[in-house]
């Protein structure tokens, strides 16, 4: 009787754990757009992350951070530079924003909000907060690439769903997305005139067949 009990009760903590370890099996973090191609001149791109889970999952609070590869905010003028970042959802909840996380690796800017109200769904997807990313000019003859993802490992990332604070092992579950910008190079003197060569080429033939409807030919 008292090793049947001894199982039983094994039998339910283990049901009990793959439930809290899994409830998290199907959230997803995502950045929006997630491809982003630009000019050399550069320019600005809003980004939006949203969780996305199961019927029935809720999240009460989050503490995102991210890191932008190929970069280091507080290394005296950046090629990427972060501002405005506005809460879409929790609005009810104690938030703050870091444009820049001074010294800490995997940690170049984060989000971190917390509803202590109650929560909001995550199924069909919860827009969580935006941002803005200004990238230089590339003045290189390579393009730029920068990776925007997140850091579940850096100090402080925490997730909260059906009020319960997400440990290590449930966040290595979680689908984290990532995002990427391409900054394109500078074209090459030699492309600079293949391309003005055949835009030439071509304003010359279209104004020639404009001439030839112009003016029919007349011994027709």
């Amino acid at each position: 009787m008292f090793m049947h009990a001894i199982r039983t009760t094994t039998l339910c903590l283990c049901l009990c754990l793959g439930i809290a370890t899994s409830a998290t099996a199907a959230l997803t973090v995502s950045l929006s757009p997630d491809q982003v191609e630009l000019g050399p001149a550069g320019g600005t791109v809003k980004f939006t992350a949203s969780i996305e889970g199961d019927a029935g999952e809720q999240i009460q609070g989050y503490d995102f951070y991210l890191d932008i590869s190929n970069v280091d905010l507080n290394a005296g003028p950046s090629p990427v530079q972060i501002a405005l970042i506005d809460f879409l959802s929790l609005e009810s909840g104690l938030s703050f924003a870091d444009p820049r996380i001074p010294g800490e690796s995997g940690r170049d800017f984060g989000a971190t909000l917390f509803n202590f109200s109650g929560g909001e769904s995550t199924s069909g997807g919860l827009d969580l907060f935006s941002f803005d990313a200004t990238f230089a000019a590339n003045d290189d003859k390579t393009p730029d690439v920068f990776e925007f993802r997140f850091t579940p490992s850096a100090p402080g990332f925490s997730l909260t769903v059906n009020n319960q604070l997400q440990s290590a092992e449930q966040l290595s579950e979680v689908g984290f997305g990532t995002a990427t910008v391409t900054v394109a190079a500078v074209p090459e003197p030699a492309c600079l005139f293949i391309g003005g060569l055949v835009g030439t080429t071509w304003m010359l033939r279209r104004r020639r067949h404009e001439r030839a409807v112009a003016s029919p030919n007349t011994n027709a």
